[in-house]
């Protein structure tokens, strides 16, 4: 019989080879966790609009300001229950 406990050692490395915010199926929302994780603030509202660019009913546009850098950015989600479930708990306004 073979023993298949992990030891610390190997359940730390498991925990660190995990992904940040979970699995999702939805790069752009990765992203969008991803530009925030390095400082970007999203500025309402946040657009929501026909996917007609690509393979989905509703898209969110997402504008992102750094403080410390000029310009703003955008990115564009795809509508997905993960985000819908994001947009929920952010209350942000949308329009």
């Amino acid at each position: 019989m073979t023993d298949t406990a992990l030891n610390a050692q190997e359940t730390a490395w498991l925990a660190l080879t995990q992904p940040v915010h979970g699995h999702s199926d939805n790069p752009r929302y990765l992203k969008l966790l991803s530009a925030l994780d390095e400082g970007w603030e999203m500025a309402p509202p946040v657009y929501r609009r026909p996917g007609w660019f690509i393979d989905c009913d509703y898209v969110y546009h997402f504008i992102l300001k750094h403080p410390n850098r000029t310009g703003t950015r955008l990115i564009n989600v795809p509508e997905d229950e993960t985000v819908q479930k994001f947009m929920r708990e952010s209350r942000l306004a949308r329009d």
